[in-house]
């Protein structure tokens, strides 16, 4: 249900923020509805660039997805329309009302952030012969 994305502020640090997991249906794109003033948002729409993770065991025993951003941009047009639409898709899966379209195109609210999937991947692991880790590694998933 939640995602956190991952960003880089202007000095540097890090900077991490749990949202809404809104993907596109193809997986090729991440949706992130949010003010424009907050710090994440600046953040994606200077470097163009987030990393989002989803945690936990997962029903195939993975451990997790991690996803490489890029191409991040207000989303406008065509572009908000589609994102309008996987949004309001997440919003039933969860029992919540859909939103308006108005809801990212007045002053002064939300605005829909789109990055493009780069990449995704998962962590694996190997195990040594009593159970314990010995490594862990990311393996990529291709759609």
């Amino acid at each position: 249900k939640y995602v956190t994305f991952s960003t880089v502020n202007e000095d540097g640090s890090p900077h991490g923020s749990p949202m809404f997991f809104i993907p596109s249906a193809d997986a090729k794109k991440l949706y992130m509805g949010t003010h424009p003033q907050s710090l994440h948002a600046q953040n994606m729409l200077r470097t163009g660039q987030a990393f989002a993770t989803i945690y936990g065991r997962l029903p195939d025993g993975m451990r997790g997805l991690y996803f490489r951003l890029i191409n991040c941009r207000e989303a406008v047009g065509a572009e908000l329309d589609e994102a309008l639409k996987c949004h309001n898709i997440a919003r039933a899966k969860i029992s919540k009302p859909p939103l308006e379209k108005q809801f990212y195109e007045t002053p002064n609210s939300q605005r829909m952030i789109i990055c493009d999937v780069a990449e995704i991947t998962t962590n694996d692991v190997t195990l040594r012969q009593d159970g314990r880790i010995d490594i862990d590694f990311r393996t990529e998933i291709t759609m």
